[in-house]
């Protein structure tokens, strides 16, 4: 099954530039839903550890088939703030699931993360506490590109997370890999200039460039279970036409 969307909804500069110029802050993801998409990465739990009513609110209001996944508070991922932190956010997650429409947990570790004996255990140690939840693991620096990482990601039953990033040397390279039942993809833009915050996400897809991640998206299907691709470059909306010319490219060959 392929589940297409963008890397969050709640953006107001896409206020009358994809959203209608009538949207309100609260009618947002009624927006995002009526455009068409079955699901959405949830990154507000980055930046704060998750609620179970948070969890719940959201579980409840997805129409049915719409899923989500849910990003990992940054205490588990960059400042780790200690395991109790990872039982409270699976905790909060079980019982917020109230609809069974989480598909599990995006694990995204920092640049600065670097590849080792040790971070692989760290990473082990962290995961282990959300037994059957199913993790998807994003690195962001180039030395993770290597294949005993995919061979332990495969020996965990951990998801790959296939990142599109600018070209540069210290940055994850994109790899079509699958190391457990699902895909993923999670698509960030190609500006140059990644190290400036306010333009890090502003980059337009091109239609070849499209056409790529179209094809790719087809090829690997094949061989999944479920296939979640969610564009971040949301700086003006881009994600969601981009996200929107995506799905067209695809069409019902999924």
């Amino acid at each position: 099954m392929l589940y297409l969307g963008t890397s969050g909804y709640h953006y107001k500069e896409w206020i009358g530039t994809v959203y209608p110029e009538t949207t309100k802050i609260k009618t947002m993801f009624n927006e995002y839903i009526n455009i068409g998409f079955n699901t959405v990465e949830l990154n507000f739990s980055y930046y704060r550890q998750p609620s179970e009513k948070m969890i719940r609110d959201f579980s409840l209001k997805a129409p049915k088939g719409f899923k989500y996944i849910i990003k990992a508070y940054k205490g588990i991922t960059h400042i780790f703030e200690g395991n109790e932190i990872i039982k409270d956010y699976v905790s909060n997650y079980r019982k917020g699931n109230v609809k069974n429409n989480y598909e599990g947990v995006l694990f995204q570790f920092p640049e600065s993360f670097h590849f080792n004996k040790k971070n692989l255990e760290i990473i082990k140690e962290r995961v282990k506490y959300f037994e059957d939840i199913p993790s998807y693991i994003e690195f962001r620096g180039s030395d993770w590109n290597r294949e005993d990482v995919y061979d332990f990601l495969r020996k965990n039953k951990m998801n790959y997370v296939i990142t599109d990033l600018p070209e540069k040397t210290n940055l994850h390279k994109r790899e079509l890999r699958l190391t457990d039942k699902n895909a993923y993809y999670r698509l960030h833009g190609r500006n140059d200039d990644w190290y400036n915050p306010k333009e890090r996400y502003h980059y337009n897809y091109n239609d070849d460039e499209l056409k790529i991640f179209a094809s790719e998206i087809k090829m690997i299907s094949k061989k999944a279970i479920n296939v979640f691709v969610f564009f971040n470059n949301c700086h003006g909306g881009f994600a969601l036409t981009n996200a929107l010319k995506t799905k067209q490219m695809i069409g019902d060959s999924i």
